[in-house]
């Protein structure tokens, strides 16, 4: 994914929360917008104690999570 795209998904207001779907099957909520920080290769996102460190080219679906919960 690229980063561009990304940010025009964070740039929603009201913040709509996203799961993040990786290449590897894993998924991330991000419930707050300051849990996200983007650079052009890489999102860094915060879970309570943790930072995930993911390379952009493996986030492959962004689903919002109001979707998810209706």
């Amino acid at each position: 994914m690229k980063k561009e795209d990304l940010e025009l998904l964070l740039k929603n207001r009201p913040f709509t929360p996203l799961r993040l779907h990786f290449s590897n099957g894993a998924t991330h909520d991000v419930t707050h917008l300051d849990s996200i920080l983007l650079s052009d290769r890489v999102a860094a996102v915060a879970s309570g104690d943790s930072i995930w460190m993911v390379a952009m080219m493996h986030i492959v679906e962004v689903e919002p999570l109001a979707t998810i919960h209706a």
